[in-house]
C-alpha cells in the first residue's frame, strides 16, 4: 500500500514538472528537413521580371479623364542586330508575348538591320528549321519570324541631294559664311607681286590647291582668333570635300557618314601634324585621301592584308627596295588595267600575289573592288593611290 502511494506521488510530480518545463520551452515543429520547397522566384526567369517591371511602370502612367486604362506607351529597342542570336531570339519572344497580351497597351519601335536579325533567328532556331519539310524552306525561317512580329516594316531611305549636303555640313561644322580676309570681288591691287610659281593669291588665304600647299602666310590675318577661324574653316571645307568625293561609294546612312567624317578629320589632323614636323612634305590631294578612306571603311580586310599580310609573291630586283604596300597597290592597279573582266583579275591576284581566297566572302571576290582599282588604274600619273602612299598619308 505504501509503495502504491509513493508511486502515485511520483507520477503526479513528474506530470507537473514536465508540464512546467513544456510551458517554459514551447515545442517547435518544422518539416523543412522533410519537405523541399522550390524557389519559384528563381524559376520564373526573365519574362516574369519583365512583366513585373512593366506592371510597375504602367501603374504610374497617367490616365486621361474618364479613361479607366492607362495611356499607351511606346518602347524603343535599338541595335537589336548587334546582339547574339540567342539574345535576339529571347527579345523577339518577349515582344511577341507582350503583344499577344491584352494586359498592356504597348507599341514597340525596333531599330535593326533586318537581314542580321533574320540570320540570328535562323541560327537560334536551326533545330526547328531542320524539321520542316523541304517545301516549307522556300522562305528562310528567320524572315518568317520577322513577318509575324513586325507589323509595320519601314526602311529608312538614303539621303540625297540637298539632304546629303545639309547633313555633311552639320557633321563637319561648316562655317555659314566664308571668313572675309580679302573680298572675292575685290580687285587685285596694282602693286601686288605674283606668288612664287606664278599663282595669284587666293581670296581669304584659302589655297587653290589645298592638298599640295598650305595657306600663304602673308595672306593670313595677324591675330590668333582670325587664324583659328580660318584654320577651322579650311578643315571643315577639306572634310566636306572628302565626304563629297566618297559619296559615290557610300550607302549614305547617317551612322556611316559619321564614321567617315571622323576618319577624314583624323587623317587631316595627321596631315597637319606632318606638315608641322616636315615643312617640305607634300601631302596627297583630297581626292586621294577620300579614296584611301573608302578602302579603309569598305574593305578593311583588304587594307589589313595590304599593310600587314605575309608577302609570298615574287618581286623583280628593281622593286624589292620599294615599300610592300606600294608594290601591292601598283600591282593591283596594273592587273586591273590588264584584266578583261573580274574573273581574270581575281585569278591573277591568286597566282601573282598569292592572295588567299577561301570563299566568295573574301575581299578578292568582291567585283566592286575590281571596279575600284580599274578606275584607279586609269588615273593620271601622280594621282593614283600608290603615288599617294609613296608620300604617306601621315
Amino acid at each position: 500500500m505504501a509503495a502504491q502511494i509513493i508511486l502515485s506521488i511520483y507520477l503526479v510530480g513528474s506530470y507537473f514538472k514536465s508540464r512546467g518545463e513544456t510551458r517554459k520551452e514551447p515545442a517547435t515543429f518544422s518539416l523543412a528537413e522533410y519537405i523541399k520547397v522550390p524557389d519559384y522566384g528563381k524559376s520564373v526567369g526573365e519574362i516574369h521580371q519583365i512583366h513585373s517591371d512593366l506592371n510597375r511602370v504602367l501603374s504610374v502612367v497617367p490616365r486621361q479623364a474618364g479613361d479607366s486604362e492607362h495611356a499607351p506607351i511606346v518602347i524603343f529597342i535599338d541595335d537589336l542586330d548587334r546582339c547574339s542570336p540567342s539574345k535576339v531570339a529571347s527579345v523577339v519572344e518577349g515582344v511577341c508575348m507582350l503583344l499577344a497580351s491584352d494586359t498592356y497597351r504597348c507599341m514597340f519601335v525596333i531599330g535593326m538591320d533586318p537581314q542580321m536579325v533574320a540570320a540570328a533567328l535562323e541560327t537560334a532556331h536551326e533545330d526547328v528549321r531542320k524539321q520542316l519539310p523541304s517545301y516549307e524552306r522556300a522562305v528562310p525561317l528567320g524572315w518568317r519570324f520577322m513577318d509575324k512580329f513586325i507589323q509595320l516594316p519601314f526602311t529608312i531611305p538614303p539621303s540625297g541631294g540637298r539632304q546629303f549636303e545639309d547633313f555633311v555640313e552639320s557633321l563637319v561644322g561648316a562655317a555659314r559664311a566664308v571668313p572675309k580676309l580679302v573680298a572675292f570681288d575685290e580687285p587685285k591691287p596694282p602693286n601686288e607681286t605674283p606668288r612664287p610659281g606664278g599663282r595669284p593669291a587666293v581670296p581669304g588665304g584659302i589655297r587653290s590647291s589645298p592638298s599640295e600647299t598650305g595657306p600663304d602666310e602673308d595672306s593670313l590675318p595677324a591675330n590668333k582668333s582670325s587664324e583659328a577661324n580660318t584654320a577651322g574653316f579650311a578643315e571643315s571645307r577639306d572634310v566636306g570635300t572628302i565626304i563629297r568625293n566618297i559619296a559615290a561609294y557610300s550607302a549614305g546612312n547617317p551612322r556611316e557618314m559619321k564614321r567617315t567624317v571622323n576618319l577624314a578629320r583624323f587623317y587631316l589632323a595627321l596631315r597637319t601634324a606632318k606638315r608641322l614636323s616636315d615643312p617640305r612634305w607634300r601631302a596627297p590631294n583630297l581626292d586621294q585621301y577620300a579614296r584611301w578612306v573608302v578602302i579603309t571603311l569598305r574593305w578593311p580586310d583588304m587594307l589589313r592584308w595590304l599593310q600587314w599580310g605575309a608577302d609570298e609573291a615574287y618581286w623583280p630586283p628593281d622593286q624589292q627596295q620599294t615599300d610592300l604596300v606600294v608594290r601591292r597597290l601598283e600591282f593591283l592597279q596594273s592587273v586591273a588595267l590588264r584584266s578583261d573582266d573580274f574573273e581574270d583579275w581575281r585569278q591573277t591576284l591568286s597566282s601573282g600575289l598569292k592572295v588567299p581566297i577561301g570563299s566568295d566572302s573574301d575581299w578578292a571576290c568582291d567585283s566592286k573592288l575590281f571596279e575600284f582599282f580599274k578606275a584607279e588604274s586609269l588615273m593620271p600619273e601622280g594621282k593614283r593611290l600608290s603615288d599617294a602612299v609613296i608620300r604617306g598619308f601621315w
